[in-house]
C-alpha cells in the first residue's frame, strides 16, 4: 500500500505541482489502536487515508472517519460489512468484497466437476465464513448441494472431516495456509485424489514451504495483478496497484470539486 501510494504522490507532485506527503502508520491490525489512529488523523485533518488493511480494524477505524468526514479510501479491507454498514459519506471501497471469491470457486465448481460431488469447508473466521457461504450460496443457485463442513483454527487433526468430505471430486477451503496444509494432507493420506482449490490467504510461501508435496496441485483463487502505469513490462502487487489508482482518483476528486461553483467537498466528488 505504501509502495503504491508513493508512487502515486511522486508523479503526481512531478507532474501537477501538487504537494502529497505520505505517512505511515501501522494499527498493528488491532481495534482499539485503529480507532485511535483513526481519531489522530482526523485530528490532524488529513486528506486522505489509504487502509486499514485488517477488516477488524478497518471498521472500527471507519467509525470515527465516517463523523469527522476524514475520506477513507479502502485499498485492502474486504469485508462487505465496511460498506454494507457505512459509518458515513466519506467511506469507499476501491477493492473487491470477499464474498466475490466464493462466487469465482463455485463457477469453477461447477463448470469443472459438473455432476460430481464438491465440498466447501471454512475455518470458521468471519473472512472465510463470508466467501464460503458465498460458495455455498452460488452452488445451491445452480442446482448443486455440496458438501459442507467446518473446522477450527489451530486443530491439526482431521479424520472427521476427512471421512465426511473424501468422497468429494474436488474440496473448496476458505480459511489460512496451516489448516489447509493439514487438510490436503489428511486427503491425500485417506487415498483422495480430489482437486484442492483454497482461498487467496493460503497463497503463501508458508503454505509451499511447510506442505512441500502435498501443496503440489493445490490451485489458489488470486487477485488480477496489475501492470504499471508507467511501464506496462512492470507488475504491481494488486495492493500497490490499488494504493496508486486511490491517490490518483483522490487528486481527480479534489480537482474537481475546487473548479466547482460553489466549491464541493472532495467527499460529494467521490461519490
Amino acid at each position: 500500500i505504501e509502495q503504491g501510494a508513493r508512487r502515486a504522490a511522486e508523479t503526481l507532485n512531478a507532474t501537477t505541482g501538487a504537494d502529497f506527503a505520505i505517512e505511515v502508520i501501522d494499527d498493528g491490525c488491532d481495534d482499539a489502536k485503529a480507532a485511535g489512529v483513526a481519531r489522530a488523523l482526523a485530528a490532524k485533518r488529513v486528506a486522505l487515508v489509504l487502509g486499514h488493511p485488517c477488516a477488524n480494524a478497518a471498521i472500527a477505524a471507519a467509525d470515527i472517519y465516517g463523523k469527522s468526514e476524514t475520506v477513507l479510501i479502502a485499498t485492502a479491507t474486504r469485508h462487505p460489512s465496511l460498506t454494507d454498514k457505512r459509518a458515513g459519506p466519506s467511506i469507499f471501497r476501491l477493492t473487491g468484497r470477499d464474498g466475490t471469491q466464493g462466487k469465482a470457486a463455485a463457477r469453477y465448481l461447477h463448470e469443472a466437476f459438473k455432476g460430481r460431488p464438491v465440498a466447501v469447508v471454512h475455518d470458521r473466521t468471519l473472512y472465510a465464513k463470508t466467501i464460503a457461504e458465498q460458495a455455498i450460496e452460488t452452488l445451491k443457485a445452480a442446482k448443486i448441494d455440496p458438501i459442507t463442513a467446518t473446522v477450527i483454527g489451530g486443530d491439526k487433526e482431521y479424520a472427521r472431516l476427512v471421512a465426511k468430505i473424501k468422497g468429494a471430486s474436488a474440496v473448496f477451503f476458505a480459511g489460512f495456509p496451516l489448516e489447509a496444509g493439514f487438510i490436503v494432507q489428511a486427503l491425500r493420506n485417506a487415498g483422495s485424489d480430489a482437486r484442492f482449490l483454497v482461498s487467496d490467504s493460503v497463497a503463501t510461501n508458508e503454505f509451499t514451504q511447510s506442505f512441500g508435496d502435498s501443496a503440489k496441485g493445490v490451485m489458489a483463487l488470486l487477485p488480477h495483478v496489475a501492470q504499471a502505469i508507467d511501464d506496462p513490462s512492470r507488475e504491481l502487487s494488486s495492493d500497490a496497484a490499488l494504493a496508486h489508482a486511490a491517490v490518483e482518483i483522490y487528486a481527480s476528486a479534489l480537482n474537481r470539486a475546487r473548479a466547482s461553483k460553489p466549491e464541493k467537498k472532495v467527499m460529494e466528488t467521490l461519490s
